[in-house]
């Protein structure tokens, strides 16, 4: 996890960088709304911020910000980035 930002009533905000498995699907494939309970609210590719679009395909080390239960945002970071 890059970064994480408590919100009120245990949600939270957090930059998640894009992992090797991940790269080259499209959020519609992750479907991390569906099994996570996480919405992505933006990702950021070389430095650029853009509105996610559910087809394009993700590539390794873009920053996906994501808000959800901070319990589910946490759960998602360990799954994504076992060594942290």
């Amino acid at each position: 996890m890059q970064s994480s930002t408590e919100l009120p009533n245990g949600y939270a905000l957090a930059e998640l960088r894009v992992p090797e498995h991940a790269a080259g699907k499209s959020l519609q494939e992750l479907r991390l709304r569906q099994t996570h309970g996480l919405n992505v609210v933006a990702i950021q590719h070389r430095g650029v911020v853009n509105e996610p679009i559910p087809e394009a395909m993700l590539c390794a080390g873009e920053v996906l910000l994501v808000a959800g239960r901070g319990e589910r945002v946490a759960a998602l970071a360990r799954l994504w980035d076992p060594e942290r």
